[in-house]
């Protein structure tokens, strides 16, 4: 990280990663799926946090006591493009370790039939319209 984390910020990272160690563990007994998400007031510093988050999941973290998971995909979903951005711009700008071809923008040409490991998807709802190419495949005609 190129910040030092506040007392509450370093919590919040440690309940975050907790919380994935453990549904790390479902997933690989009984493959249960799991979902939680990392809220916190304006300007709490929600970017810089995940930023801590998705480095330790993706390089692991000996402050954190967190090993690395080598098949991690993060999903960074958003309503609006240019809130996707931003956010993309802070969280290199914020992490050690993540370079911005780790950091991909869904858009209409993305053509992959899988997400790839280590990376950070930033995809948002008007992606997943019926008439989005995500959504109906390409069809004859389409540009």
């Amino acid at each position: 990280m190129k910040f030092t984390l506040k007392d509450y910020q370093e919590e919040a990272v440690a309940d975050v990663l907790a919380n994935l160690r453990k549904a790390r563990k479902r997933w690989h007994e009984d493959g249960d799926k799991h979902a939680f998400s990392l809220t916190a007031t304006t300007g709490a510093g929600k970017t810089v946090m995940a930023a801590a988050v998705i480095e330790a999941l993706f390089y692991g973290s000996a402050d954190f006591d967190f090993d690395a998971d080598p098949g991690a995909v993060v999903i960074w979903f958003s309503d609006d493009p240019s809130l996707n951005e931003q956010s993309k711009y802070r969280l290199y700008e914020a992490a050690d370790k993540l370079t911005a071809s780790d950091l991909k923008t869904v858009d209409n040409s993305f053509s992959q039939e899988r997400f790839s490991p280590g990376k950070v998807y930033f995809l948002n709802t008007q992606k997943l319209s019926k008439k989005s190419l995500l959504v109906r495949g390409h069809e004859e005609g389409d540009e």
